[in-house]
């Protein structure tokens, strides 16, 4: 057999396609991730069994030996130049390349069959090597820089010398007219050899386009987990030296890992706390409900925040602010949970000092008039709700002053105390004892079954004065009381009502000379709920025509909320018309306003500051509703209402009317 010889030739070329094939699945195996790699073993694969059937042609029949022959090479070319493509990290043109490759075949099939000629099917098996290889020789020439783009230009130049090869072969059959490529002879020797020549070249290229992918893929490997140690070693940084305590449990609350400042806060050592749980800081100033609650949030949300009172490793309380969150796996699950708190507890006991200042009496300990009308408030709202009674005491002390006179302030303060602690002896613990200023009391009774229990219960606060009341020194005293109750719903409906039926009785007590206590016998209102609670009759006309009309309106409104809360309203429907009502008393506002800079009102500033503070107020009522707070609000916009009528409307009115604006 001659050296070159086309059978020789041929049969050499697809032993070196074989050997590319098998170097290149080999490396696929290694590096699955370069998708090019899959490709180029694919069509060397499908190009050396057609270059192998080309060199059979003699012995297989056509349509082996050709077409299909012919079809592997083609679609063998379309998937190493696909592969080109992506490595050059363009986008292959499938499409175009399959309908190519379709047209391509059916043509070798036409000039096989139909119209027999060597040099037509030849040069219609040649466009489309061609055609890839220009395609991506220019994907290649043209590749963005990395560290693959020397490589990615070396391969778009053997592409280029491939389609030259190519074209080449096209030239001499053509030119010398050629039957069959077994007499080609050497004037073919140029194109095999640089086919040979490509195939060596190009698997290098291909192996080194790969180790750079799997080198880059181990660079990027290396700094991802050099920027984790790295992230690690500050989070380890952090969380040693946080003055924010740190707690990290698993997914079942056992604890993994603390930091210092847990210790420092909890006074729990490391290998104290860890594989415990969060129950060694269990204080009892929480009751089960509040723990159901922060754990419902913590399963179901991987989340809380709040405040929480713990307890030391020595015994003593402190309040924590809390923060716990969740991490979770891939599949969703929870791996660990991290608890973050810091000691709130001067800042909390500041908070309770304010609250009981603002909240309660500093001489008895009681609720003062500010927290009894808000819990009268809601008292009444669930009431009305369930349908059971209030009751409302209204007690003054007798023969207050002349212990104050004989004895001095101290002795008075004396027995207010005495007072206040044998009262709060004989009422239940969910009944409201407050003082609401010089000798003044109140008592709210809840879930009150008739007034006489409410009788009961006077005569009861009454009885418990009659022993006497230790002061300094040998001295002593006593006192009486004089009561007042009323009923909820039977005396009244509306908080001011109900307070001025309590306050009328106990000046009728005290009218009595022969008892300590009396109750209502005001009735409340039967012509069903439509009766007015708020009346403005010609004693609240300002003078100014717009003025009193938008006064009427807000009037009707704040009647019209009533009627709703008496009816039972649903909440959405009650919160509706209690927006409107604020939206239409901001619009008076603005009515006044515009008046008061007209004519340059002298008290502008001050007239207006009240406004303002009503819409903050009442906003914020608004903000925090709940079910409860219908009765206060209303009680506020209605005092609000006849209080700034009767004065600050009042003034502007008579200084509009002094200018003759009606």
């Amino acid at each position: 057999m001659h050296l070159f010889d086309t059978r020789t030739l041929l049969f050499t070329i697809t032993i070196a396609l074989a050997c590319r094939a098998l170097v290149l699945i080999h490396v696929w195996r290694v590096e699955r991730q370069y998708l090019p790699i899959g490709y180029w073993a694919s069509g060397s694969i499908l190009i050396s069994i057609g270059v192998l059937l080309v060199g059979l042609r003699n012995i297989a029949p056509p349509v082996v030996s050709i077409v299909l022959a012919h079809t592997l090479l083609v679609f063998g070319w379309l998937l190493i130049t696909g592969g080109n493509t992506i490595a050059a990290e363009r986008t292959p043109p499938w499409r175009a390349g399959v309908i190519l490759a379709i047209a391509v075949v059916a043509g070798v099939a036409w000039y096989q069959f139909v119209t027999p000629s060597f040099v037509a099917r030849t040069v219609a098996v040649s466009v489309p090597p061609i055609a890839f290889n220009g395609w991506a020789a220019i994907a290649c020439l043209r590749a963005r820089p990395s560290t693959r783009q020397t490589t990615l230009r070396l391969l778009g130049g053997l592409l280029a010398v491939e389609a030259a090869g190519g074209l080449w072969k096209l030239a001499v059959i053509v030119r010398d007219d050629i039957g069959s490529l077994s007499d080609s002879g050497p004037a073919m020797v140029p194109y095999f050899a640089i086919t040979l020549f490509t195939i060596i070249i190009g698997t290098v290229l291909f192996v080194l386009l790969a180790a750079q992918r799997l080198q880059e893929d181990l660079d990027c490997e290396i700094s991802e987990r050099m920027e984790r140690e790295k992230a690690l070693r500050l989070a380890a940084l952090v969380f040693e030296n946080s003055s924010e305590s740190m707690m990290i449990t698993d997914a079942e609350g056992v604890i993994l890992n603390v930091n210092p400042a847990f210790t420092t806060v909890t006074g729990f050592a490391p290998w104290e706390a860890i594989g415990q749980t969060p129950r060694i800081l269990k204080s009892d100033r929480h009751d089960a409900n509040f723990y159901q609650s922060l754990w419902g949030s913590v399963l179901e949300r991987g989340a809380w925040q709040g405040e929480v009172w713990n307890r030391h490793k020595n015994g003593s309380l402190f309040a924590a602010r809390v923060t716990i969150n969740s991490s979770h796996r891939s599949d969703g699950s929870t791996e660990s949970r991290v608890a973050l708190f810091h000691d709130v507890t001067e800042q909390m006991k500041s908070a309770e000092l304010i609250y009981r200042q603002a909240h309660f009496d500093a001489l008895t300990g009681l609720p003062n008039r500010y927290f009894f009308f808000d819990q009268l408030s809601k008292e009444v709202s669930r009431a009305r709700r369930s349908g059971h009674r209030v009751g409302l005491l209204f007690m003054d002390l007798n023969d207050f002053k002349p212990v104050n006179d004989l004895y001095g302030h101290a002795a008075g303060d004396q027995v207010l105390k005495v007072a206040a602690e044998r009262w709060l002896a004989a009422i239940r613990s969910g009944d409201t004892l407050a003082r609401l200023g010089g000798d003044e009391f109140a008592l709210i009774v809840r879930d009150l079954q008739s007034p006489d229990d409410l009788a009961a219960i006077a005569h009861k606060l009454s009885e418990s004065l009659t022993a006497v009341i230790p002061l300094r020194g040998e001295s002593s005293c006593t006192v009486g009381v004089s009561a007042g109750g009323s009923v909820y719903p039977d005396n009244a409906t509306e908080i001011d009502s109900l307070i001025a039926a309590a306050d009328a009785a106990m000046y009728e007590a005290k009218a009595g000379f022969d008892r300590s206590y009396a109750l209502s016998k005001a009735e409340a209102t039967k012509a069903g709920v439509g009766a007015d609670w708020v009346v403005l009759d010609h004693n609240h006309l300002v003078g100014v025509a717009t003025i009193d009309a938008q006064h009427q309106q807000l009037a009707r409104m704040v009647n019209q909320a009533n009627r709703a809360v008496k009816e039972g309203r649903p909440e959405q429907e009650l919160r509706e018309i209690l927006t409107a009502l604020i939206g239409y008393t901001g619009k008076h506002f603005d009515t006044e306003l515009a008046y008061m800079r007209e004519h340059a009102y002298p008290d502008l500033a001050a007239h207006n500051r009240q406004h303002q503070e009503l819409l903050t107020q009442v906003g914020q009522l608004v903000g925090r509703f709940e079910a409860g707070d219908e009765l206060k609000l209303l009680q506020v916009i209605k005092d609000w209402l006849i209080g700034h009528i009767q004065h600050a409307d009042r003034e502007l009115g008579t200084f509009l009317s002094a200018l003759h604006v009606k």
